[in-house]
């Protein structure tokens, strides 16, 4: 190959990795705008999924709303990334909506932390008149201190209701609660009538304290072989018995209202040897739903209190005095 062939390839090589450069700086910008589409859609995505399905819920217990925090934190770290880069009253505008979503809901429990809307306030003011200042100015120390004060304005609340969780005692959700702040009702969405709140007050006590030794005593020398020791409305009554290594069966799932078992499948496990005792609890957070009432009409039929061990009859109506207890259906 002459000199000037080898001249010519060199510059063909050297104007197609230029080439090859320019294309690569160019889709530069485009593959970060798709990344950051793809971001807004599938934390937006998470965030409206759920939102909906919460909104049409009647009753949200804290736990299942927590699922909402990441999305939350996405979006709004790249909004505020955004809002920093953008015009120069993106970001005080960002700020003062935050803290005032912050304030609302500090509003609406005056008595936990009654300081903290009036310190995130003053952070905000703080922030919305040194974010224009400093970049107007240009000055290193100015941008310091908005930045403080943006994160301050935005972070306050969040992390005093956090650290709350610290100092929290007696709380026997604490482990599934997934909440922190101020205290709160356990169904956030949900009414219930003072009756059924008592009797869930009754029912949390008894959950605290455990079963009663002299229930667990007796079905222990009463099972007699019975895969099942007892049944029990709703897995959180019969948790503290399946703890103590007591077979029991939990019936309606979590609030009592699944038709599991059924009324034919109660029967049959009765009628059948596996199971003679059903243990009544004040631990019931449903017990409203046909299969529910339906499992509650069979028992009525064909249980009788154990004597010493109950309180009540199994056909008692009245929810201010109802019966508990261990109900022989033999």
């Amino acid at each position: 190959m002459s000199s000037v062939e080898a001249l010519a390839a060199h510059a063909s090589q050297h104007a197609s990795r230029a080439a090859d450069s320019e294309r690569q700086q160019a889709s530069g910008p485009e593959r970060a705008q798709r990344k950051s589409t793809a971001g807004y859609v599938f934390w937006g995505g998470w965030l409206g999924i759920y939102g909906l399905a919460f909104c049409a819920a009647t009753g949200i217990h804290s736990y299942y709303t927590s699922t909402l925090a990441p999305p939350v934190a996405a979006l709004a770290g790249a909004a505020f990334i955004a809002a920093a880069r953008g015009r120069t009253w993106q970001l005080p505008a960002l700020v003062a909506l935050t803290a005032g979503w912050a304030f609302f809901a500090s509003r609406e429990t005056p008595h936990y932390q009654p300081w903290l809307r009036w310190f995130v306030v003053a952070a905000a003011v703080v922030a919305i008149a040194l974010v224009p200042w400093a970049r107007v100015a240009r000055n290193r120390t100015l941008g310091v201190l908005s930045a403080v004060a943006v994160a301050t304005a935005a972070l306050a609340a969040p992390a005093v209701w956090a650290t709350s969780v610290l100092t929290r005692k007696g709380d026997m959700m604490g482990s599934v609660a997934a909440s922190a702040g101020p205290p709160q009702s356990m169904f956030g969405g949900r009414k219930f009538s003072a009756a059924v709140n008592k009797e869930i007050q009754h029912g949390i006590h008894d959950f605290e304290h455990g079963p009663d030794p002299r229930v667990v005593t007796f079905l222990k020398r009463n099972r007699d072989g019975r895969p099942y020791a007892a049944a029990i409305d709703g897995s959180m009554a019969a948790a503290p018995y399946l703890a103590d290594n007591l077979p029991v069966l939990p019936m309606g799932g979590f609030t009592s209202d699944a038709p599991a078992p059924t009324v034919q499948g109660l029967a049959n496990l009765v009628h059948t040897g596996q199971l003679r005792y059903v243990v009544v609890s004040q631990l019931r957070m449903g017990g409203r739903s046909l299969a529910a009432q339906d499992r509650d009409a069979w028992v009525a039929d064909h249980c009788h209190g154990v004597p010493g061990l109950a309180t009540g009859t199994a056909r008692a109506k009245d929810k201010t005095n109802s019966p508990t207890g261990v109900f022989d259906c033999s």
